[in-house]
């Protein structure tokens, strides 16, 4: 694997030093930003500042992403249900209309906790929230 080394007195290096510190933290910054551009520039402060913001949206978009899966998954598996935008546990059994079941409300939360701790999530990350109704 090929080493890059950059010229640390060029101005645009010591620009991107002087906001970002560390010699290892700009030149992995440089490196990220020649791969995605497939340039050999040294960016500008402009340039490094809007491909980390991009950088950071596609996170959080992968992020929602994730969870909107994780809760459609939850929604398939018959335990929870999204009403107004929002996700509920399901308090009644299939088939059941009208009847609340606290019973049933807290076997289908700890089902939902067991599969999120299957799936490598950990529970303490999920806020369960009680209703008036639950």
């Amino acid at each position: 694997m090929a080493t890059k080394c950059y010229n640390r007195n060029s101005s645009e290096y010591q620009s991107l030093q002087s906001k970002f510190g560390k010699n290892i933290f700009v030149d992995s910054i440089i490196d990220k930003w020649q791969k995605s551009n497939t340039s050999d520039m040294i960016p500008t402060i402009q340039q490094v500042d809007k491909f980390l913001n991009q950088k950071k949206t596609m996170r959080s978009v992968k992020k929602k992403e994730y969870g909107d899966a994780i809760l459609a998954n939850l929604s398939n598996a018959g335990l929870m249900s999204k009403w107004n935008g929002e996700y509920y546990i399901n308090v009644t059994e299939p088939g059941q209309i009208q009847r609340i079941d606290r019973k049933v409300a807290e076997l289908n939360r700890i089902k939902a906790l067991k599969l999120l701790k299957l799936w490598g999530i950990n529970p303490g990350a999920v806020s369960i929230e009680r209703t008036d109704k639950t």
